[in-house]
């Protein structure tokens, strides 16, 4: 533009969702916030103090009763929305008055919900008003079409003394009508009465209740985005451990490692698209545990030979995705220590640590 602009005193204000596609010398020169997400109470009161009445009055239905149950939101935070804001909770709320809305309407229909009554009287009323109005313009027309039909037999007759002859505004194509010759037909618009008061909010009954509760939650917002957290309903058999994850977008995720030994050479097998570092981990964590098997309970005597005539596999589920980083080694290991020690592993607990296994 050409215009000078002094930015010496101007302070920008950004933010990102991640600081890995933001350029290095960019990065350099700010100063970076962390802002952490809001966890699961903060969502619960931010969904009943805000988001809930704004799309109940958003939806028309701040005067009805219907009810968004806490237990209904916290199954929403937990098996639909888990973003570090509520972005998705105010969409997926919003979504649930919509559909109440569109149920009552489609359940009880007009006839449950007349409008009031002074409303009817006044369409009434103005629909006559409109009607006799249009009566003396429809009797004006006929009177003048009756005029009309007099003047064209009175024309004809002068004409029919005269001998023929061809005027010169026949000869002249697209010539229009004298101004002062009346048409020979007229078509009169049909007057339609138009009401142009708003129409006002139907009134639902008093005994109508809507509750949404996490049973009847599936009909407003669908099957759940994520299934289940655990893999087992019960406690699962010795050589399952729970992992924890670090996702790309700042989530987090379970991730269960199933271990399993059977006849063989001592060889170790890993399934479940693990990388290389994954791959080391379990490989780390089979050495401490043969290593510390007298320690562990696991050989009678310290000498004892020890997975000589056994195999063991270890495999990480939903094989799909892929998995890589040295955190993944302290559940590995416990894996382990439950599967050659028979003892299962509680399911409340998982492990997000890596194996250093030359310390103490």
């Amino acid at each position: 533009m050409d215009v000078p602009v002094d930015l010496s005193r101007v302070l920008f204000v950004c933010t990102a969702n991640t600081l890995d596609t933001i350029p290095a010398p960019l990065l350099d020169r700010m100063e970076v916030l962390e802002v952490s997400g809001y966890v699961a109470e903060e969502k619960m009161q931010i969904a009943s103090r805000y988001l809930a009445p704004q799309a109940k009055e958003a939806s028309g239905l701040a005067d009805a009763d219907v009810q968004l149950t806490e237990a209904a939101v916290d199954t929403l935070i937990k098996y639909y929305c888990r973003e570090s804001g509520v972005r998705n909770l105010k969409k997926c709320i919003e979504k649930i008055y919509r559909k109440a809305a569109l149920k009552l309407v489609q359940d009880l229909g007009e006839d449950k919900l007349p409008e009031p009554e002074e409303k009817k009287a006044e369409d009434a009323a103005a629909t006559a008003t409109s009607n006799s109005e249009s009566a003396p313009e429809v009797a004006t027309t006929s009177e003048s079409t009756e005029t009309q039909n007099k003047t064209t037999s009175t024309s004809s007759t002068d004409s029919s003394t005269q001998p023929p002859s061809i005027p010169v505004e026949d000869t002249i194509p697209n010539q229009e009508p004298p101004p002062n010759e009346p048409p020979s037909q007229i078509h009169e618009p049909k007057e339609v009465p138009v009401t142009t008061t708003a129409r006002q909010p139907m009134r639902i009954p008093p005994t109508v209740h809507i509750e949404i509760t996490p049973e009847n939650l599936k009909e407003y917002v669908g099957p759940p985005v994520y299934q289940k957290d655990r893999m087992y309903a019960r406690p699962p058999p010795p050589g399952v451990s729970t992992g924890l994850g670090y996702l790309g977008n700042g989530s987090g995720a379970v991730m269960p490692v199933e271990a399993m030994s059977m006849p063989g050479k001592g060889a170790l097998q890993l399934t479940g698209k693990l990388g290389e570092v994954i791959r080391e981990s379990a490989q780390i964590g089979l050495s401490w545990v043969r290593a510390h098997a007298f320690a562990l309970g696991i050989t009678p005597t310290p000498d004892a030979q020890f997975l000589t005539d056994r195999d063991v596999h270890v495999h990480m589920p939903e094989g799909s995705i892929g998995k890589e980083g040295p955190s993944a080694g302290t559940a590995i290991l416990a894996a382990f220590v439950s599967l050659f020690r028979g003892v299962r592993v509680d399911p409340d607990i998982g492990a997000f640590l890596s194996i250093l296994p030359f310390r103490p």
